[in-house]
């Protein structure tokens, strides 16, 4: 049969997408799905690949919703929102009313009028945050599967996305190391379009044009897939953000991001906030010409898509970091899932759960409920493992000022000291100085001896931070004169360590003021210093003071504009220090993504010269303390000289004389 130009108009017309069909590969003849539903649940498409009892209606949902394939007006919008995760297809079905071809079957309602109206948000990047086996790498690989035909069917792919006809189409499957990637996100791809039935047509009616125009149109590989026609390319990558930029994306995911810790695969250093940077910029183009289109009109084109889907290693992960930013962005899809709100097979309250919860209840959580920790290794693992050693208040504190020099302002801070002791044990004053973004932090500590048993307690007095602004750098010297001097003073400070790190000057002045009577010393801390600190805190041979504010807001606060959330805090800042440094494999212990440590290390350093240090034993023999009913003593002093009856133990609480007000 000739050319009818009539025919060809009238086929034009009948066209989703008002887009010309390309001549050269004419595939109007293969179907194109209706919805993501229909493309899962349909024979005709990939149904004979999807698991006997299909999709999970948490599933469902999420597609339904990261598609914008439901018209807001015909649907049930109370049940949409809350499903239970036990529900039926059936009922979903009768509940949502499913867009066809981007138009309500109802209503008649557009995608492109109900987001011109803000009635239904479109989206260009998925964020899932999801429990282990909730079938998150399932889901992206049957989304990429879903993406993926709805843009072999756009006709005229470059022109469409205002491109020019030669230009490539990347679509990168992105994992911890390219194996990674294969196995886990483009193996399952390749199985559905190599058996989903929908592929197998298109497939073979590409296969058909090849003989026809005698060259490849299309290679389905072990790496790769091509589809030349259209000038894709799917291929699994590596974290190596050199091959991610330059790129011009329509689909790609990131397995597992959240566990992108900045590191090093294969000799590539790879940093997951880098890599996401440079694949989201790949799709800056297509998105673009994207929302243009369908606020134009053009509802059945397919968005551009990047998937994001991981469980949490810590709150400060890039995951964490891309689920907060979806509840401003109104492209991103966002969602927080533990596996039991996805999975129905894998229960909360069942076996498999149980058990898991059993072994582990941190790992539990953060795992399977998706509910993430502080730090992805944290070195101190509780917030309770502080409760039992927590005793009075600081002893003093530093009320920070700001002051310009020259134009510049600069941070300081003046030592108050609320009520003068009568009796002062010898203490050590141990500092980490930070400059501009960290913190300039103390110490302030001494020693606890039980006469019987011999055990040394560490006993710290005061742990304080000075936060400089952002535009307020630190000014060591007035922190040398108005705060440190006055603590070696008004504290009975006998030692005054540090570590190298900006503190040389400070320490050689100290030592020249011969009327301090104060040694200096420098250490860098060691991997054994931070294990002898965590001996102590699990043995409960150590004190601190009292937090600021309750216990569970210290975690709170640092999500708060953080480390402002602290300021004024400063031990509430060092409890949540030690919840989010990181246990570096045995080697260090080193500050948590996105978080401070500077008290946290001052502290330590403080108990390694007060346990471990041999040429300062003479300066901290410390206060004896001894048993009372059965438990150790809330606080030791030395015996004051009254009668103790002969039993050897001191007064349940007996604090240095001037201390029992402040407490």
């Amino acid at each position: 049969m000739g050319f009818s130009a009539s025919d060809y108009i009238d086929d034009l017309l009948g066209q989703t997408n008002y887009l010309p069909p390309d001549i050269f590969i004419d595939d109007r003849e293969i179907p194109e799905a209706k919805n993501a539903y229909e493309f899962f649940y349909d024979p005709r498409f990939i149904q004979n690949c999807m698991p006997p009892k299909g999709l999970f209606v948490r599933q469902l949902q999420i597609l339904t919703n990261l598609y914008a394939e439901y018209c807001p007006r015909c649907t049930d919008m109370k049940w949409f929102e809350s499903i239970d995760v036990n529900e039926s297809e059936e009922n979903f079905l009768q509940k949502v009313c499913l867009l066809e071809y981007g138009v309500c079957p109802h209503c008649g309602a557009t995608k492109s009028e109900l987001y011109n109206t803000g009635e239904l948000n479109v989206y260009t990047q998925e964020v899932g945050l999801a429990g282990q086996r909730s079938g998150k790498s399932a889901l992206v690989s049957m989304s990429m599967g879903y993406t993926t035909h709805k843009f072999l069917k756009v006709p005229n792919l470059q022109r469409t996305y205002n491109l020019i006809p030669t230009s490539p189409f990347t679509m990168p499957l992105v994992a911890m190391s390219q194996q990674k990637a294969q196995e886990n996100l483009y193996n399952a791809l390749a199985a559905y379009f190599e058996q989903g039935n929908w592929f197998k047509e298109y497939t073979n009616f590409l296969r058909e044009n090849q003989d026809k125009y005698n060259l490849e149109i299309f290679a389905i590989k072990e790496t790769f897939t091509r589809w030349r026609h259209k000038n894709i390319l799917i291929m699994p990558l590596g974290p190596d953000k050199r091959k991610l930029r330059g790129n011009t994306s329509l689909a790609g995911c990131v397995d597992e991001l959240g566990w992108m810790i900045a590191g090093q695969e294969g000799g590539i250093k790879f940093d997951a906030s880098e890599i996401y940077a440079s694949l989201n910029n790949s799709f800056m183009t297509a998105k673009e010409a994207y929302l243009k289109l369908v606020s134009e009109g053009y509802s059945n084109l397919p968005a551009p898509m990047l998937f994001n889907i991981s469980s949490p290693s810590s709150k400060k992960d890039k995951i964490c970091q891309l689920y907060e930013e979806s509840k401003y962005d109104k492209y991103m899809y966002g969602f927080h899932y533990a596996t039991w709100e996805i999975n129905p097979n894998l229960p909360f309250d069942g076996p498999a759960m149980t058990s898991e919860r059993n072994k582990d209840s941190r790992k539990f959580w953060r795992d399977f409920g998706a509910v993430p920790p502080n730090s992805s290794n944290s070195f101190i693992p509780d917030l309770d493992l502080f409760k039992p050693v927590i005793r009075g208040q600081n002893i003093c504190k530093v009320n920070k000022v700001t002051h310009f020099i020259g134009g510049q302002e600069f941070t300081y801070g003046k030592l108050v000291v609320p009520r003068e002791e009568t009796q002062k044990p010898n203490r050590i004053l141990a500092i980490d100085a930070g400059y501009k973004f960290n913190s300039f932090a103390f110490a302030v500590a001494h020693l606890e001896s039980d006469f019987q048993t011999k055990e040394k307690m560490v006993c710290y007095d005061a742990l304080i931070e000075i936060i400089p602004a952002d535009t307020a750098p630190l000014d060591y010297s007035r922190i040398f004169s108005e705060t440190i001097i006055p603590m070696i003073k008004k504290l009975n400070i006998r030692l005054v360590a540090a570590d190298r790190w900006q503190s040389i000057k400070l320490l050689s002045d100290i030592d020249n003021d011969r009327s301090l009577k104060c040694k200096t010393f420098t250490h860098s801390l060691k991997y054994k210093g931070f294990m002898d600190y965590k001996d102590s805190l699990m043995a409960k041979l150590i004190r601190f003071p009292h937090p600021e504010i309750k216990w569970e807001q210290i975690e709170l606060a640092g999500n708060d504009s953080y480390p402002y959330g602290f300021e004024g805090k400063p031990v509430s800042h060092f409890i949540f220090q030690n919840l989010t440094v990181e246990d570096k494999m045995g080697k260090t212990v080193a500050k948590g993504e996105g978080t401070t440590d500077d008290i946290f290390r001052a502290a330590v350093l403080a108990h390694h010269c007060l346990t471990q240090e041999p040429d300062f034993k003479h300066l901290f023999k410390g206060f004896s303390f001894g048993s009372a009913g059965g438990g150790r003593a809330v606080a030791a002093v030395p015996n004051q000289g009254g009668n103790n009856n002969g039993g050897g133990s001191s007064s349940i609480c007996a604090l240095p004389t001037g201390w029992v007000n402040r407490f």
